[in-house]
């Protein structure tokens, strides 16, 4: 009953911060000068695909926490396998017809959608539901703090990450060169992963 009550509580928090961060990015197509160049010319196609996309994963990341809150670890690991592989295999597919650029952008938003839906029916499917309750003082004082631990956690890997050089790169370079650079910096960090885990 109290992880019910938990879930309920985070859900509307869950809510709160999808409409929020939409809104944001809905408001910034009204400045298009702080967006790389060859995103101008297209810029609400590309925020509305940001917002399913982003929204689509905060919302599988949510259900994946809640379901480990009710003991039930499954939901993680069949929604990445199932649709990881489906999604290799989709771009095997692609590759093999030949498809250009844009068939790969879609297929990565059908992914990305296909992870809430799935995680929703798996939660469905073992029993896990909201309910409205009252929550102690207590336990509400913890779960706000939990939640403000999270948000520095999630500011911190969005300045430690690659984001911000990829946002400023795209100032002065064009997409094609930008994606040259994430695939060049993943190679080298996940080759240095290995090889440190080669020699640990």
């Amino acid at each position: 009953q109290q992880a019910r009550g938990v879930h309920h509580w985070l859900r509307r928090f869950q809510w709160l911060s999808l409409f929020g961060v939409s809104g944001l990015l809905l408001l910034s197509t009204l400045l298009p000068s702080i967006y790389p160049i060859g995103m101008q010319s297209h810029l609400v196609f590309f925020i509305v695909i940001a917002m399913v996309c982003s929204g689509a994963k905060a919302l599988y990341a949510f259900f994946a926490s809640i379901s480990k809150g009710y003991s039930f670890f499954a939901t993680e690991a069949l929604t990445t396998s199932s649709i990881g592989a489906a999604t290799l295999f989709g771009t095997g597919v692609l590759y093999w017809c030949k498809q250009d650029l844009s068939a790969y952008f879609y297929l990565f938003t059908l992914s990305c959608v296909a992870h809430p839906v799935m995680a929703s029916y798996l939660m469905r499917r073992n029993n896990i539901s909201a309910q409205h309750s009252v929550l102690d003082m207590t336990l509400r004082v913890r779960v706000l703090r939990a939640l403000g631990w999270n948000f520095v956690l999630a500011l911190v890997g969005i300045l430690s990450g690659k984001a911000v050089d990829t946002y400023l790169l795209g100032f002065y370079a064009t997409p094609r060169e930008v994606g040259f650079y994430n695939i060049a910096s993943s190679l080298t960090y996940n080759g240095t992963a290995l090889l440190a885990a080669g020699l640990t």
